[in-house]
């Protein structure tokens, strides 16, 4: 898995001024030149964009300067571009290099500051590109652990020109940090994180846990007596139960169905019942229609006849000689016509025998309005009964038993009700238990002692090994074993303690230890960096101090022979006084800066 990044480019800018510039290349980069042109504000410059809280020294030749980028290119050489002013505050991220970075270009934020609980932050950036996201390292004696940020593994990246000389351990840079910085290397040397340690308890903490240790033991105790009546599992029971209401629903669905059925046909019958019933109220009131008809078609014969009669007597034929009617015996003062009479005669008989063909009709109508009557009458009586067998069927048949079902399913529901609060508390138990035997777990027994996973002799031996190759390299003479010593927390080397050594070889050793750990992460699936030494050869000349050592010539050759030729590290970045060999000068970018072209522009 490809991890890590290069440097490209670091440039500081000013409103009116030339760009500061240094252009890192793959592979080795070493910048020389004499004291006070830049070399060294170079390297806080590149410790500043990796998070440092403190800007670089405001030297007098950059005091003008207001912001500083640093270009950087990861694994699949994707550009990267952090910006960030002089006085220390956050950055901003670009996804581009620095030449293309526009001014609507979009950026993100992240904060100088590291906070694990955040990606805004330079750090997490960092790490992220290292693959070394949320790994855990511990702080103390105790077990307690953090994240680690990427200032942590700062220290074994970079090595300033004063640290790299230094008599006191290169793990560990104070007595405070210990700790932390021994897992740190641990974290590089070896893979393995401290994620699995547990902080022991605070005395606070144990009598919280022990108090609610107590606590779930009566909860436990009061949901065991309480469920000591259910001698089947409630989910058993529940099981059961379940299947016992779908089939009784089933059931009562079934009867549901036929109550519908029921119910249809008996409102069918009451609407065809109400339709006789109608119907017959309508026949009643035209038999009484029919009858007052007839009295008037009766009424009307009888006058008719009477009519007639008096005609048939006032014909000149029968009436009287003297001139009296023959009814009344009144004085007949006009004389009627026989043809008149006859005429009136006649238009009676006619009246009634047509009043007589209408009497006939309505008699007729009667026997057929009759004959409706009997069959609604019949049809009648056979919906009543129907209706009732149907109301019956509703009330007492399938509605009763629908009733029965209904209650034997609520009957269920009750109980699948208090099965289901047997459940959960079957639940809440089992819980309970899980949780006491997780708080007895984690209260410390009294004669117990915690014991961690240190760095060690035998667990850096990889790392000692790497380094012994580092020194081959270099031609580092009568070499016999290097190793690492717990109690100083440093190399041995040839048999020897490091800060015994004197200034020039405790800086070559110094230097051979950050190659060698970035030359032994290079199979894992993590990096670190790039390797940035400052003043590695710094006794390469002779030191004006009398008695001060000395490197010899041929080995501070060799270590620039070595990173040129043959480390397999991605880049490395050597800032020093001296220039290199001229025999590996096409293998390497020298960046050479004079008093009069430094790493500031004079102009």
């Amino acid at each position: 898995m490809e991890t890590g990044f290069i440097l490209k480019e670091l440039r500081i800018v000013g409103d009116s001024l030339n760009n500061a510039s240094v252009i890192f290349k793959k592979g080795v980069n070493v910048i020389t030149g004499p004291s006070n042109v830049g070399k060294s504000y170079i390297f806080q410059c590149i410790n500043y964009m990796f998070g440092a809280s403190k800007p670089p020294k405001p030297i007098k030749q950059a005091r003008a300067y207001e912001f500083i980028y640093l270009e950087i290119k990861d694994s699949k050489n994707a550009p990267f571009t952090l910006l960030t002013d002089l006085k220390g505050g956050n950055f901003k991220l670009y996804n581009s290099s620095i030449d293309d970075i526009k001014e609507t270009d979009e950026f993100k934020i992240l904060n100088r500051k590291h906070n694990p609980a955040s990606e805004k932050t330079v750090s997490a950036f960092l790490l992220k590109l290292n693959n070394l996201s949320g790994k855990k390292i511990r702080t103390n004696q105790s077990g307690k652990t953090r994240q680690v940020s990427y200032r942590d593994i700062v220290k074994f990246s970079m090595v300033n020109e004063t640290r790299i000389t230094t008599e006191d351990s290169i793990v560990v840079h104070n007595d405070r940090d210990k700790t932390i910085e021994s897992s740190v290397l641990k974290l590089i040397a070896t893979g393995k994180d401290d994620s699995s340690l547990i902080a022991p308890l605070s005395t606070k903490q144990i009598a919280n846990r022990k108090g609610k240790l107590e606590i779930l033991k009566k909860f436990i105790s009061d949901n065991t007596n309480e469920l000591k009546g259910f001698k089947t599992e409630p989910s058993i029971i529940l099981k059961e139960t379940n299947s016992i209401i779908e089939k009784l629903s089933e059931k009562h669905s079934t009867l549901q169905k036929q109550f519908n059925e029921i119910e249809n046909k008996r409102k069918e019958d009451l609407n065809i019942l109400y339709k006789k019933q109608s119907r017959k109220r309508v026949i009643d009131e035209l038999y009484k229609r029919s009858n007052l008809l007839k009295l008037h078609y009766h009424s009307d014969i009888s006058r008719l006849k009477s009519t007639t009669e008096t005609s048939i007597l006032l014909n000149e034929e029968n009436h009287s000689t003297n001139g009296t009617c023959p009814l009344c015996n009144g004085e007949i003062k006009e004389e009627c016509s026989s043809a008149e009479i006859k005429k009136i005669i006649d238009s009676c008989s006619k009246e009634i025998l047509k009043i007589e063909s209408l009497i006939q009709e309505l008699i007729e109508s009667e026997k057929v309005l009759k004959e409706e009557t009997t069959s609604i009458y019949l049809e009648v009586l056979d919906l009543e009964k129907n209706i009732e067998i149907s109301t019956l069927e509703l009330n007492k048949g399938v509605g009763l038993e629908m009733g029965s079902i209904l209650e034997q399913i609520n009957k269920q529901n009750e109980k699948k009700s208090h099965l289901l609060g047997a459940l959960y508390k079957f639940e809440q138990l089992n819980k309970f238990k899980e949780e006491e035997e997780k708080l007895e777990n984690s209260l410390p027994i009294s004669s117990s002692r915690d014991s961690f996973e240190h760095i060690s002799t035998a667990s850096l031996t990889p790392l000692s090994k790497s380094m012994k190759s580092v020194l081959k390299g270099y031609n580092y003479p009568k070499l016999t074993d290097v190793s690492y010593s717990e109690e100083q927390n440093d190399f041995v080397i040839s048999g020897e303690n490091r800060n015994l050594f004197g200034k020039g070889y405790r800086a070559i050793f110094y230097s051979a230890f950050i190659l060698a750990l970035h030359e032994l992460v290079i199979a894992k699936d993590y990096s670190i960096g790039i390797p940035i030494l400052d003043s590695p050869l710094v006794s390469y000349k002779k030191p004006e101090n009398i008695g001060e050592e000395r490197v010899s010539d041929d080995l501070a050759m060799d270590f620039y022979r070595y990173i040129a030729t043959q480390t397999d590290l991605k880049q490395i970045i050597v800032i020093e006084n001296e220039e290199p060999p001229i025999d590996i000068a096409k293998q390497i970018n020298h960046i050479k800066y004079t008093r009069e072209n430094g790493f500031i522009p004079t102009k």
